[in-house]
């Protein structure tokens, strides 16, 4: 049987979804690849690196960035959510 399923927590989870992607539409455009190829495509760093002629080293170094980025984009904005 499937379960219940909790409305409020339904709209939370979408809410969490689009701001996590409009977020991810504010990152530079080489990091928004990077995660792009990564997460949404499920390669490797190697493989996204040979995608965009870049050494995994820098794969992962633009990888590091998009992170760091995203996690002050939303810290930015549940601060601002609770001022």
């Amino acid at each position: 049987e499937g379960q219940a399923v909790d409305p409020a927590q339904a709209v939370l989870s979408r809410e969490r979804v689009a701001l996590v992607a409009e977020s991810i539409g504010r990152l530079p455009a080489e990091e928004k690849q990077v995660v792009a190829l990564y997460y949404h495509e499920g390669i490797t760093m190697r493989e996204v690196g040979e995608v965009l002629r870049l050494t995994e080293s820098r794969v992962s170094q633009l990888h590091s960035q998009a992170l760091l980025r995203l996690r002050g984009l939303l810290r930015e904005h549940f601060e601002g959510a609770t001022r």
